[in-house]
């Protein structure tokens, strides 16, 4: 019976999501019946406290960025990979099977059983602002795929212990990710935990597969909060407009100085230029001039 309710539940869950993107139909799973687990908790979505070290995620995080382990981006290999995405119903390519034992892999996973994750990148949002770079980011999104691959090849082996490890440590990226100053690194880190759901579909309908609902039912929520990037974005805004804040304290406004509006246009001259990607020779000039 609770098997059945996790079933309705992770198809209820799709349905939702497949309304939400303007998508028709429902999401069904064929799951095999399994006797729920002793101890209830032998499964986990997420690593426990004591299977966690000391130390900052971030560091080994960024260590598995090392060139010396970016097989994955190699044209050859990313074209397998994003061919494989493109439709993650069938098998992955065998030549692929690599990346069960990746070294970057192994890497992420004692990131994702460290004692915290800091970026520190607040101190830096108070100093560059809106004008702040993450071209890191986006790399991230690179680990969730090669952890999904890992996955099914574990599914295909039978090794489901393994592939709930390695679904550990998929959502605990998601959260580190999301656990930042910017609402960019957020949305990166819904994206693996999306990345992370389809796995565990693709878990719970493999033959002898686990019961996973009370390991569904740990998982917190929300897997991934807002509230850090929400503050994050109110400090970019206090580098944007230095005083705003006080001046709504006081109810009242005022006008701003020609050496305020210069210094103002010069720091979003270089935002403004991006998005356009327009930049001549005279245009911060220009601008400048403008506001004067």
């Amino acid at each position: 019976m609770i098997r059945g309710f996790a079933a309705l539940f992770v198809v209820l869950a799709g349905s939702t999501l497949a309304r939400a993107q303007g998508v028709d139909g429902v999401i069904q799973l064929t799951i095999p019946p399994a006797p729920l687990p002793s101890p209830a908790l032998r499964y986990r979505l997420l690593p426990e406290l004591r299977d966690r070290t000391p130390g900052n995620a971030a560091q080994l995080y960024y260590r598995a960025f090392a060139p010396e382990w970016a097989t994955h981006r190699q044209p050859e290999v990313r074209k397998l990979i994003y061919a494989w995405l493109d439709d993650r119903t069938q098998p992955p390519d065998p030549q692929l099977r690599w990346i069960v034992d990746s070294k970057q892999l192994k890497e992420v996973d004692r990131a994702a059983r460290r004692d915290y994750c800091d970026w520190e990148l607040t101190p830096r949002l108070r100093e560059d602002g809106i004008s702040m770079l993450l071209p890191d980011v986006q790399g991230f999104r690179e680990y969730s795929h090669l952890l999904s691959l890992r996955t099914r090849f574990q599914i295909a082996d039978g090794k489901l212990d393994d592939a709930v490890y390695t679904l550990q440590t998929g959502f605990a990226l998601a959260r580190d990710v999301a656990n930042a100053p910017t609402l960019i690194q957020v949305l990166v880190g819904l994206a693996i935990a999306q990345m992370q759901i389809g796995d565990v579909e693709a878990v719970m309908q493999a033959p002898k597969s686990p019961n996973l609902y009370w390991a569904l039912t740990n998982l917190p929520r929300p897997l991934v909060s807002l509230r850090t990037s929400l503050e994050g974005e109110r400090i970019m805004m206090d580098s944007v407009f230095p005083g705003m804040r006080e001046i709504l304290r006081k109810s009242r406004s005022k006008v701003l100085a020609a050496e305020e509006v210069q210094a103002l246009v010069e720091k979003l001259a270089p935002v403004v230029l991006m998005e356009g990607k327009v930049q001549p020779p005279d245009a911060r000039k220009t601008l400048v001039e403008n506001a004067n």
